[in-house]
């Protein structure tokens, strides 16, 4: 069974430090392949279910998709736009980074940014799984033994 992790924020800061030193610019949205920017109207959006409020987003569950929109703050524009570029951020990692085996599969972007639809996965995530797993999990589980 294979678990796919989501990045959290601070994942994708670190993520960001890594690629943007060796990177003159962003990739073009024209240049990446498997990502949709297609507009999706919230008045044609089915019943979500709320997962959770994070300190940049709140997450959705829609039907097979896991939907992060921008935590918009309308009393406070200076924390609404650190959000938004947090959101932006993290979109911008599901662009450079693209498809693979062990991040969750980034479906679409909204066209500012403001929001992500990720593949959901059934089986929980990797913080679930260590959490629930953690007095069977050996060094070898993680790839640390040295044999």
């Amino acid at each position: 069974m294979v678990y796919v992790m989501a990045l959290d924020f601070l994942s994708f800061q670190r993520v960001l430090r890594l690629f943007f030193p060796f990177m003159k610019r962003l990739p073009d949205v024209e240049e990446l392949a498997g990502v949709s920017q297609e507009v999706v109207l919230p008045s044609k959006l089915p019943q979500r279910e709320l997962l959770m409020v994070g300190m940049s987003a709140k997450t959705y569950r829609i039907r097979d998709t896991i939907r992060k929109e921008c935590h918009v703050l309308p009393d406070d524009v200076g924390i609404t736009e650190q959000n938004m570029e947090a959101c932006r951020n993290e979109a911008d990692v599901y662009l450079i980074l693209g498809k693979h085996p062990l991040i969750a599969t980034c479906l679409s972007i909204g066209p500012h940014k403001d929001y992500i639809d990720l593949e959901y996965y059934q089986n929980g995530n990797l913080k679930q799984y260590v959490n629930s797993n953690r007095a069977s999990i050996t060094q070898a589980d993680l790839g640390l033994s040295n044999d």
